[in-house]
């Protein structure tokens, strides 16, 4: 009888294992990748950054004004128009890859001859428009031409997106001499061409990332706002010189390798970061639906109760025999 009492004990914790098996998920599915710019005043912070094709960017807006998050007119593969009130947040789905190029419409305007967003006379600094740049990696993402040019204090166009292993040349059309210098902290490698009046620069770029750049003739980095600001004396002191390299891996194009790296930091940051993007965890193979037990709940729930009856059974004969020997 003992023996029997020790194999219906360990039949039970069995029973027990199966149903807490049966009653937990086979697969957890894990939120997809996240990202978040402020707004502590009338700026982005971080000005750019890369993210996967299918996360979600939230801004929050830190600051006593309401603030918008508008794409530039034909530079987003879709449109961003947020509202986004003091104290509150917005957030965007981005499902297609390419570069996303946007700005505050309350406190910058889109300026179509230069190509630039131009900052309004009203905001915090007049020199630093309110404008940001997401680069969203993803399949079927095409590299653009490689060519720059200076026709006057401003880069156009304003970003450039290539594939790892290409060349950008700047090309000086203007009377002053420019630089092409890398934001501190901000770029996967250092930037720093001098270009004269009527001469180019080239560079390969080997290193996948956002590279964020300046003339640092023509506008100065603000390290404490974490912003190019535009030199009073430029020909455009409410548009700084400053441009953006997005740069591919190498199989972008068929089979993209996305990157949780946040390309510029916050400001009076050495190192920016981003939260990793996190892909959805595959479902368990099996029988069953995907995500459930291998086992079948119900099937497992007959199986307890029947090693129930039948050890209240068993314990039940165990005392009958006790009593039948004690009279005895």
């Amino acid at each position: 009888m003992k023996t029997i009492l020790k194999i219906l004990g360990g039949v039970s914790v069995l029973a027990a294992v199966m149903l807490a098996a049966a009653s937990t998920p086979a697969a957890t599915v894990r939120a997809a990748g996240t990202a978040t710019v402020t707004m502590p005043a009338d700026r982005f912070v971080p000005f750019a950054q890369t993210v996967n094709a299918g996360d979600t960017v939230t801004w929050q807006n830190k600051d006593t004004d309401l603030h918008t998050v508008v794409s530039v007119p034909g530079n987003a593969p879709e449109a961003l128009n947020l509202t986004v009130k003091s104290g509150a947040t917005g957030s965007f789905a981005f499902t297609k890859p390419g570069v996303y190029w946007y700005y505050c419409n309350v406190h910058a305007k889109w300026d179509a001859e230069k190509n630039q967003v131009e900052a309004l006379p009203t905001v915090d600094n007049p020199a630093e428009p309110m404008e940001g740049a997401i680069l969203v990696l993803g399949a079927g993402q095409a590299a653009a031409p490689a060519q720059v040019v200076a026709p006057g204090d401003l880069f156009n166009p304003v970003i450039t997106t290539v594939t790892a292993g290409a060349a950008i040349t700047w090309q000086n059309n203007d009377t002053d001499l420019h630089t092409v210098t890398s934001v501190p902290n901000n770029a996967p490698a250092a930037i720093d061409l001098t270009v004269k009046a009527g001469a180019s620069a080239s560079m390969t770029f080997t290193t996948p990332g956002l590279y964020w750049y300046y003339c640092k003739v023509h506008a100065t980095w603000d390290a404490e706002a974490g912003q190019v600001a535009a030199n009073p004396t430029s020909d455009y002191p409410s548009e700084p010189m400053m441009g953006l390299v997005a740069v591919l891996p190498a199989a972008s194009a068929a089979t993209p390798t996305a990157s949780p790296t946040v390309a510029a930091p916050t400001p009076q940051a050495t190192a920016p970061t981003q939260a990793p993007s996190v892909a959805p965890a595959p479902p368990k193979t099996g029988s069953g639906s995907a995500g459930s037990s291998p086992f079948s709940t119900d099937l497992l729930l007959v199986i307890a109760s029947l090693l129930a009856a039948f050890g209240l059974a068993v314990s039940w004969l165990t005392l009958r025999n006790q009593r039948s020997a004690h009279t005895k």
